[in-house]
């Protein structure tokens, strides 16, 4: 074994030593993505609880339900992905040989908007005929380590490539937006504004793409591609930074009303006792005197909930222009001199 790999890393070597069309590069692409061409997966979102006190919200499938009008009932999920959007990719990569390349993606997303209307007459808190309408979209950073193989002869101007990369979400959040308009007999509130931001958590997925790249001049490609993404993020906090309520007819910014644990969410893989949550039979009521009987949540700490995965597989397509990076390249970026001493 150890002699075998002693011998393919020997025959990488000569490989590499031997290549005649080592370069770097640069390329850089924008594209559309998409969920993929069937309607599944779904998008996630809050829903107020039996309380206006947040932390009873809950986190639903994305649907367009009319529950209220006998005439035309209807539940229908918002089948869809958060990774449908604009894209705009950066690739840095180097040909170790004419046929075999290592590069570094950045891509950042547009996430498409998805909106939704829910109308009920079984929500007690809310009232008859209360609606709920429904906004959320994604964007964020990917880094995308991978490698990247083309097939033709290193002379030739056209040439078919894939390339194979990890996905690793580092920065983003998800937007949700909800505006409801109720006629609550309880509590007299006619609407309510609430924006809630959620964070993601380490993540790891898998891309890749096929395309044809064109070489008019040694210096300059263009590209274009057809790509797909695996991969499910995990949110790691969501944190409400808007809670407008109208009641009897005037407006008021209800989050200084709240303690951390109703205000954010913390996602975990498992719940226990010990956890921040009401499940196994904690208490959640801030501002009472507390019984010594009785276990209590830490009001100055996030509420735990059971981790939900957002869907951001997709398919898509790209296109860009890419810089080709070497001594020879520069000394002959358009490949003219090369041609005149062919000629003479």
């Amino acid at each position: 074994m150890k002699k075998n790999l002693f011998i393919g890393l020997f025959v990488m070597i000569a490989i590499c030593n031997s290549a005649k069309a080592q370069y770097g590069y640069l390329r850089v692409a924008g594209g559309y993505s998409w969920n993929n061409f069937q309607k599944t997966g779904q998008v996630l979102t809050f829903q107020p609880g039996i309380s206006p006190d947040p932390a009873y919200s809950k986190i639903i499938p994305l649907m367009n339900t009319n529950t209220s009008d006998s005439n035309n009932l209807y539940m229908k999920p918002v089948n869809n992905g958060y990774a449908t959007g604009g894209t705009l990719s950066l690739f840095g990569g180097y040909m170790i040989n004419p046929y075999f390349g290592i590069e570094m993606g950045l891509t950042y997303l547009w996430g498409s908007t998805f909106t939704a209307d829910a109308k009920s007459d079984d929500n007690a808190l809310l009232g008859k005929g209360a609606m709920l309408s429904t906004r959320t979209n994604s964007s964020g950073l990917s880094l995308m380590p991978g490698f990247y193989l083309r097939a033709a002869r290193p002379s030739a101007k056209v040439a078919p490539y894939g390339r194979f990369a990890l996905s690793l979400p580092v920065y983003g959040q998800t937007n949700h937006s909800l505006v409801i308009n109720a006629n609550s007999p309880i509590l007299g509130i006619t609407e309510a504004k609430i924006d809630v931001k959620t964070q993601s958590t380490i993540s790891l997925g898998v891309n890749g793409g096929i395309g044809i790249n064109y070489t008019p001049i040694p210096i300059l490609s263009v590209f274009g591609e057809m790509n797909a993404q695996y991969l499910f993020v995990r949110p790691q906090v969501s944190k409400l930074t808007k809670y407008d309520l109208t009641t009897n007819g005037v407006k008021t910014d209800a989050l200084a009303g709240f303690t951390t644990y109703s205000l954010e969410t913390e996602f975990v893989d498992q719940l226990t006792k010990s956890s921040n949550t009401e499940v196994f039979g904690k208490v959640h009521s801030p501002g009472i005197t507390p019984d010594p009987g009785v276990s209590y949540v830490d009001e100055n700490k996030p509420r735990q909930e059971l981790r939900q995965s957002a869907n951001f597989c997709a398919i898509g397509f790209s296109v860009g222009v890419g810089l080709n990076l070497s001594k020879m390249i520069f000394k002959d970026p358009t490949g003219n001199k090369k041609k005149n001493s062919t000629s003479e």
